[in-house]
């Protein structure tokens, strides 16, 4: 408890599975992932009470899967960095700024979550977005042609 950075860290080239864990009391991130491999399994974890939820940079990949997310400080999900998971069946709610924030290039298959609050994707990013529900906003930058 009272984790500084991240209580799990998976760094370049990371595979593997996280799951099953109960991750909270975090001053950073629940699960921070910098460019992981597309083997990468995210699933079935409770995390609760940390800065973001699950955090996705420098090209990572993943499946995040059937997660609880919870009490986050800013983002539930945040996606940048040209990271492209798959996202799906993830509950996420009372998050500070978004449940699902996607910038910097981001990207990812995003279907079949339930967010309590707001999805925010800014300019330059292309997620592809399935059947999601959100309570709060939907909030898309478009591109300029």
């Amino acid at each position: 408890h009272n984790v500084k950075y991240a209580g799990i860290y998976l760094q370049e080239e990371a595979g593997g599975s996280v799951i099953g864990c109960a991750i909270s009391n975090v001053s950073g991130d629940g699960i921070h992932a910098k460019g992981t491999k597309e083997s990468l399994i995210i699933k079935e974890n409770n995390i609760t009470q940390c800065d973001n939820g699950i955090y996705m940079r420098k090209g990572a990949r993943a499946t995040v899967e059937g997660n609880a997310i919870s009490t986050i400080n800013q983002f539930g999900i945040y996606i940048q960095s040209g990271s492209d998971p798959v996202i799906s069946r993830n509950q996420v709610a009372q998050c500070g700024i978004h449940g699902i924030f996607i910038s910097k290039e981001g990207n990812g298959n995003i279907k079949d979550n339930t967010v309590s609050g707001s999805v925010r994707i800014y300019k330059g990013c292309a997620p592809v977005l399935g059947a999601n529900m959100v309570s709060g906003k939907l909030e898309a930058d478009m591109a300029v042609a």
